[in-house]
């Protein structure tokens, strides 16, 4: 989908190279336990009257994440609601040691994937005169690899103008 600015609006946009791929994960060393931060409006809820989401964070909790086009998918431990869902993952960390380079550090910043649904762990509990079903929250998130999204966006056809 593409959407026309209007040239009256300065809004810094961003490439698809801060979308992570295979060679970043691996080059960046990222694993499960690294801290993501999320973007989303859990149960409708901005985080001020100007609408700004909800800045939450969570650490990556499923295994492997690599190869991306296998694993599609990955799990973030963060209190997720609905309303977070379609929000940004990305990794943020500063002074990170560099793989391979023994006392050097850099910052890192790019988009993991983004939040597609809440685990929710199904019960039922059957007695004599009456069944009930319930869901239970675990505080996970599904995410979607970027590798993904930025696969999709190469697709999209080129924009008529």
């Amino acid at each position: 989908m593409y959407v026309a600015i209007p040239p009256q609006d300065s809004i810094p946009l961003l490439g698809s190279n801060v979308l992570a791929d295979d060679k970043m994960l691996t080059d960046y060393e990222v694993k499960p336990g690294d801290e993501l931060r999320c973007l989303g409006y859990p149960l409708k809820v901005a985080s001020n009257d100007a609408g700004f989401p909800v800045l939450r964070s969570g650490r990556i909790a499923s295994y492997p994440l690599l190869p991306t086009d296998k694993t599609k998918t990955f799990l973030l431990d963060f209190r997720v609601f609905k309303g977070n869902s379609g929000g940004p993952a990305f990794f943020v960390e500063r002074y990170r040691l560099v793989p391979g380079k023994f006392g050097q550090y850099m910052n890192y910043h790019f988009i993991m994937g983004l939040v597609s649904q809440e685990v929710l762990y199904p019960e039922q509990t059957i007695g004599p005169y009456s069944q009930e079903a319930r869901q239970t929250q675990l505080g996970l998130a599904v995410i979607v690899h970027a590798s993904l999204i930025k696969q999709t966006i190469e697709m999209l056809p080129e924009p008529t103008l």
